[in-house]
This record gives structure tokens, sequence and C-alpha cells, in this order.
């Protein structure tokens, strides 16, 4: 993955080593991102949400906007906090990276283009 591409996580695909199995548990094979994965996603995340509260300081709150504002957070926490499968962690890395690039393509087109 090249780490000078900022976007470069959104076409990373998660692998087994990427994934934390917890141990002693009541069913095997559950676990969670692996945290430094997990800490990028959050300050990628930031850095959009900014964007979002300047847009927000200068115009109307946008419907759709908001709706991805919020499914980003959302993904985010489950992401985060919720043990799952591998397939499941998987699905909701696919799901956070296509929300990122759905609400950065939106809010491109909404200060750059739009205006």
């Amino acid at each position: 993955m090249d780490l000078n591409d900022l976007l470069a996580l959104m076409w990373w695909n998660p692998s087994r080593s990427n994934f934390l199995v917890l141990s002693g548990g009541v069913v095997d094979g559950i676990g969670q991102l692996w945290v430094a994965r997990h800490s990028r996603f959050e300050e990628m995340k930031k850095e959009l949400d900014s964007r979002i509260t300047a847009y927000h300081t200068n115009n109307p709150p946008h419907p759709i906007l908001v709706l991805l504002e919020r499914d980003l957070h959302n993904i985010l926490i489950r992401l985060g906090s919720l043990k799952t499968t591998f397939d499941q962690m998987t699905f909701g890395v696919t799901e956070f990276q296509r929300c990122y690039l759905e609400t950065l393509g939106l809010l491109d087109y909404l200060e750059i283009y739009e205006p």
C-alpha cells in the first residue's frame, strides 16, 4: 500500500492478519479489525468531518450529506466496538470505504462544481 496516497486505504482489502481474533470466548472466530487500521479510519473521518463542518458553516445543511455523515459515524463505531466474524468485519470495512468515498464525492461536488 502506498503510504503517500491519502486514499490508498480506500482500496485496501483486509486479510486475516488484519483481524484480531479474541481468544477464550464462547464462540471461536470472533474478533475485530486491527487497531492501527481502525485508528487510520478514525483519522480520515475526522479530516472529512472538518470539511463537512466548514461546508455547513457557510451553507444550509444538505440532507444527503447529513445522512452520509451519520452513516459513516455508525459504521466506524461498529468497526471499533463490535466483535464479529472475519467476513462481517470485511463487510464493515467495505461499507466504510464506500460511504467515505461517496461523502467525499458529494463534498467535492457541493464545494467545487455546484457553485
